[in-house]
């Protein structure tokens, strides 16, 4: 009987621990839409990446967290944001083709491919956007940089 007490407190603790285990674990944290300007509207969890408002970013992105690196703010920032759209390769291609002129960006150099690749410049800045398929999930990644003097 102690036997049979000992197993079910311990499943009862692993199944606890499972409970918050899961609890946290890593989501994407959705991006606001390019068309959406200013930080009116927008959830809590969407507040923080206003900043990226000089860049398109498909409607229903997710940041991918464990692969971006940022500094800085507003139209100075730099790093490698990584997302996931929620597009195909060749829509996610397609959308940053059409939607950066949009916003200034004077493209560069393109090339479609199964890792593909847009340039683009705008005032002192360079933003590489390469975009990949895995596993049938499209990755994208922008990286920022200030343009070499």
């Amino acid at each position: 009987m102690l036997y049979l007490k000992f197993n079910m407190r311990v499943f009862f603790l692993t199944i606890i621990a499972l409970f918050f285990i899961t609890g946290c674990t890593k989501n994407g944290v959705p991006l606001m839409s390019s068309g959406v300007s200013g930080t009116e509207g927008l959830p809590p969890e969407q507040l923080s990446f206003a900043k990226f408002k000089d860049i398109a970013i498909p409607d229903g992105a997710v940041m991918d967290m464990e692969n971006t690196v940022i500094f800085g703010s507003d139209d100075e920032w730099f790093g490698r944001l990584s997302i996931n759209p929620r597009l195909s390769h060749a829509e996610t291609f397609d959308f940053f083709r059409y939607e950066m002129p949009n916003l200034s960006w004077k493209e560069i150099t393109n090339v479609r491919a199964t890792s593909s690749v847009l340039s683009y410049e705008k005032d002192q800045r360079i933003v590489t956007i390469q975009i990949r398929t895995s596993y049938g999930q499209t990755h994208c990644s922008i990286n920022m940089s200030p343009k070499k003097q």
